[in-house]
């Protein structure tokens, strides 16, 4: 790995650099339990020094690492100079080659040019086994299921297999939901502003965004509110629920109210979705967005999820229990949340999800839909709760719908896992109550 010697000052600085930010970075997340990304961009915006090129490949290596975090931390958690070990580890198995990597090098005593070599395997987990191999570690990799904790590999009932993986490593692209019926002059808006978009071929609504670095608030069609940012995933949990005009809809965990938005939209504005949460500062944002949107039918409230209001019990069309839980189907974006979730916590969050829609369950009209839904990977957030539902409770039954991806028609679940549309994951099931 050749260094331009004019230049070589200035790539041992960010190298250091590097270091020091991966290094706070782990403490950030760890000890302080704070996201990776929010401590990242506060990092960027208070120190002006960091320009936009080493901002990205900063954040590139500390996500690298955060990504592989598991096998590279039983490998060095423990070596003299761990952080150089964790950065060299994430760079050599996401195939990063900046010249940064040279002083690495030489702190850990590894010969340059087999590093260089290990970079031409055609795929992360060779590179990552190559790179055990070359640092003298005696155990390798177990597979791609160490793209997750260990004890989390029990939860779930599909396969961790390369396709699996390959997905789950890479960040999601932006997803886009057009709120505005002429989808077609909004991508033509778009082009125009220098952003290309592909519309899915099933959702003609839902616009993937190629391009990681696009500004947003740039955009004028954003800050028309002409289009929601909305994972695929998400937005079929949306089409899942399948709102008529003139209904009444409660969406129960509204949070910044993506979903509402999307209810309301599909309801052609008309009828009312109440939308609950108990942040004020959320309910505030989905007030805003729902101005922005001129989506009059949206009535949102504050509720501290412990007794159904009065006016709800059993006046509902539709309602929609979005759940709080694991955020395992999002880790593709946050990967440091993988290495900090506990089966404890996931055990919390359970008995919420299940709580929570034993209270919403009240509030469905007879012959009424309910859906609740997920962005977790786990069955006993998914599968497990809607089992135990239904034991409970034997006058709501389990509607076939169409997979919003597919189309084909599945038995009231549904699974979206990000190999199936390079998205997130999420789980909806959608009940019908009997008449």
């Amino acid at each position: 790995m050749n260094v331009n010697p004019m230049k070589s000052s200035r790539v041992k600085t960010q190298g250091i650099m590097c270091i020091a930010i991966l290094e706070r970075t782990l403490d950030a997340v760890f000890t302080d339990r704070i996201p990776a990304d929010a401590w990242l961009r506060n990092h960027f915006r208070n120190d002006r020094r960091i320009g936009s090129r080493d901002r990205r490949l900063y954040g590139e290596v500390v996500f690298a690492v955060l990504r592989w975090f598991g096998p590279l931390r039983e490998a060095f958690g423990k070596r003299p100079h761990s952080p150089e070990w964790y950065a060299l580890g994430g760079a050599a198995t996401e195939g990063i080659t900046d010249p940064v990597c040279s002083g690495w090098l030489e702190t850990v005593g590894m010969n340059p040019g087999s590093f260089s070599a290990l970079l031409s395997l055609d795929s992360p987990l060779k590179r990552l086994e190559a790179f055990l191999s070359l640092a003298g570690c005696g155990k390798s990799v177990s597979g791609w299921d160490c793209v997750l904790p260990d004890w989390a590999r029990g939860e779930i009932s599909f396969p961790v297999d390369e396709t699996f993986g390959m997905y789950m490593q890479r960040r999601p692209p932006l997803w886009l939901r057009v709120q505005v019926a002429d989808t077609e002059k909004v991508r033509e808006q778009l082009k125009r502003e220098g952003v290309e978009t592909e519309a899915h071929s099933r959702i003609s609504n839902a616009l993937i965004v190629r391009n990681p670095h696009v500004n947003l608030l740039n955009l004028k069609s954003y800050r028309q509110r002409r289009i929601e940012v909305q994972d695929l995933s998400s937005q079929c949990i949306g089409l899942a629920c399948a709102p008529s005009p003139g209904e009444s809809w409660w969406d129960v965990c509204a949070g910044g109210g993506g979903k509402a938005l999307q209810l309301a939209s599909l309801m052609g504005g008309k009828g009312l979705v109440t939308a609950t949460d108990i942040r004020p500062g959320a309910l505030e944002e989905l007030r805003k967005r729902a101005g922005y949107a001129s989506l009059s039918n949206i009535h949102a409230e504050g509720w501290d999820g412990n007794i159904l209001p009065g006016k709800l019990s059993g006046s509902c069309d539709g309602v929609l229990v979005d759940a709080p839980c694991s955020s395992s189907g999002r880790w593709r974006r946050n990967p440091d949340a993988r290495w900090t979730l506990t089966k404890k916590r996931l055990c919390e969050l359970n008995r919420t999800q299940a709580r929570l829609l034993e209270l919403a369950q009240e509030a469905v009209k007879p012959g009424g839909v309910l859906v609740y839904a997920t962005c977790s990977l786990f069955d006993c957030e998914n599968r497990g709760i809607v089992e135990d539902f239904l034991k409970k409770h034997p006058s709501f039954s389990l509607e076939p719908f169409p997979n919003p991806i597919t189309g084909g028609v599945n038995d009231g679940t549904c699974r979206i896992l990000p190999q199936d549309a390079d998205c997130d994951a999420s789980f909806t099931a959608r009940f019908r109550k009997e008449r």
